[in-house]
């Protein structure tokens, strides 16, 4: 495959895109609020909002997936965490490659927990007795880890782009995003990583973004042949830090989170660097990066039916539930119905703006499968707040960041969160904003 763009791009710093934090949890952290589902094993199940708004439950009569190697181009993935344990089929560190995925080794291991939350929304497994249920929880994953709690480039963004393609990914996800200065329009190294992967047959997935210190919407996603996903909160409302659909071909919208580092946000597996050991972490968090997991899940669940690459996005857009989000969005995502499964869900909660479910099809039979043993998770605790990194590339271009990790260093913001000198320090990556949730968040940006 031939390596597209030049060694290092205008925009040479990266992030990841838009999760804004959350609690982080042992495996059994909400069991006293939160019931299991009465069709599920899985502890987690009554907190799952998401997979109800979407009703990823009941495309999991068709199809779960099964035999689909989704690609997860992040911070890595912990590979021990019980409900990803199996699920990893390669892996590797695509850190200071220049753009070249002959350069990338290393074991992929996460080390800030972005790409493990990533991957559980996309495929935890599901009836397990452990934590949660992806959207495709039959699918497999293929990793490349592209950013540290240090950062990353956007050529190493680009060399795990191939890499994971290479070694079979036939989903890609990119819950990343391109240097603030670089946005308007998209790096054009980025997008063609981007179409190279499309033009190799996969379906790339990217996350939307959240408003940053240049404001809402200025990434220009028209000619990119991706699925761009924007957020919607647990109402299914769109969500107030999302940024707005206006210019992307295959725009739509899917859960993300309200903000609230509680049960509104999106839980899913975990790697807490307090507790390197610990396979049993979960968290609830926010942000346009969860809601483009989501899509890639569902993306897996069609390419299982047997679609094709064209027919997996035609799917998805044409089944979205058409709602307010934006002049570049299709609608809401509805995985039971871009599968066939039955009519569409309800909304999780009173408020949302999408359209009415129709009638329901009869359910399906109950299912004759053992029930699972007894989950080996820890008591229920509430970790403290991890400290959020600061993301540099080390080079004399301008440097990514990520505004992820809510924690005890993180700066306050008012306002829109944008610092006093944004050629020094970029801060406000949540934007959600302070003054709008009580979150806050800094991340660092710097020439």
């Amino acid at each position: 495959m031939a390596v597209l763009g030049k060694g290092r791009s205008a925009g040479g710093g990266w992030r990841r895109r838009g999760a804004l934090a959350a609690a982080v949890l042992v495996a059994a952290a909400v069991a006293g609020n939160v019931q299991p589902a009465h069709a599920a094993q899985d502890p987690f199940a009554g907190a799952q909002w998401a997979l109800t708004q979407i009703g990823a439950r009941t495309a999991w009569q068709r199809s779960t997936g099964a035999g689909i190697r989704i690609g997860i181009v992040d911070t890595g993935v912990e590979r021990a965490q019980e409900d990803l344990a199996g699920k990893v089929l390669a892996a590797t560190d695509c850190i200071n490659t220049g753009g070249d995925p002959r350069a990338c080794a290393g074991s992929g291991e996460d080390d800030t927990g972005h790409g493990t939350h990533m991957a559980g929304i996309a495929a935890a497994a599901k009836d397990n007795g452990r934590g949660i249920a992806g959207v495709a929880p039959g699918a497999q994953l293929v990793v490349a880890r592209v950013l540290t709690k240090e950062g990353g480039t956007i050529v190493d963004v680009e060399a795990g782009i191939r890499w994971v393609v290479q070694h079979g990914a036939q989903v890609v996800n990119l819950s990343v995003g391109d240097n603030p200065l670089a946005q308007n329009p998209l790096d054009l190294s980025f997008q063609a990583a981007v179409e190279e992967a499309w033009a190799a047959g996969a379906v790339p997935v990217v996350a939307s973004g959240n408003p940053n210190a240049l404001g809402p919407a200025r990434e220009d996603f028209s000619s990119l042949d991706a699925l761009v996903v924007g957020a919607t909160d647990s109402r299914g409302a769109v969500a107030s830090y999302s940024n707005a659909l206006t210019t992307t071909r295959w725009g739509l919208v899917a859960p993300g989170g309200s903000g609230f580092g509680d049960g509104r946000d999106v839980i899913s597996t975990w790697r807490d660097p307090s507790a390197p050991a610990a396979t049993n972490r979960y968290a609830f968090r926010a942000g346009a990066s969860v809601s483009a997991a989501h899509v890639t899940g569902v993306a897996a669940l069609l390419l299982a039916q047997g679609l094709s690459r064209d027919a997996v996005v035609q799917r998805i857009i044409a089944s979205a539930r058409p709602m307010a989000c934006g002049p570049g969005c299709h609608g809401l995502l509805d995985a039971a119905a871009a599968v066939g499964a039955t009519a569409t869900p309800a909304p999780a909660v009173a408020g949302s703006r999408v359209a009415p479910a129709t009638s329901p099809r009869p359910p399906a039979s109950p299912s004759t499968q053992a029930p699972a043993p007894p989950s080996t998770s820890a008591a229920p605790t509430t970790a403290a707040p991890l400290p959020e990194p600061s993301f540099t590339d080390g080079g004399d271009e301008a440097a990514g960041l990520a505004g992820h990790g809510l924690g005890a260093g993180a700066a306050a913001t008012a306002g829109n969160g944008v610092g006093q000198n944004p050629a020094a320090v970029w801060t406000g990556m949540a934007l959600l904003a302070a003054a709008a949730v009580g979150l806050t968040a800094r991340a660092g940006w710097r020439r």
